[in-house]
């Protein structure tokens, strides 16, 4: 009983943030939410797993520049109005 708590909590505690994260995807768009879960499963079960998840990283690290310097070339980013224009 107690190893199986220990192993329960551990499970939980490496694979929360990943669960949580799966969720909100699929709350907003099972599209994506697929998307990364093949991603996921790519990463932990091919033979070349950690050399995709680099990939991936650089692939996102990368997105994440662009969205930070040219937000408006981006396809499909709408942009909040500013907090001026949603007072009235």
């Amino acid at each position: 009983m107690r190893l199986g708590v220990l192993h329960g909590g551990y499970c939980v505690g490496c694979c929360a943030g990943l669960m949580l994260g799966l969720f909100a995807l699929g709350a907003m768009s099972l599209v994506w939410m697929s998307l990364v879960t093949v991603v996921i499963l790519v990463e932990k079960v091919a033979p070349g797993g950690a050399t995709f998840a680099c990939g991936v990283a650089v692939a996102l690290v990368g997105l994440g520049f662009w969205v930070a310097v040219a937000p408006a070339t981006v396809p499909g980013l709408v942009q909040p109005p500013h907090a001026g224009m949603m007072r009235r």
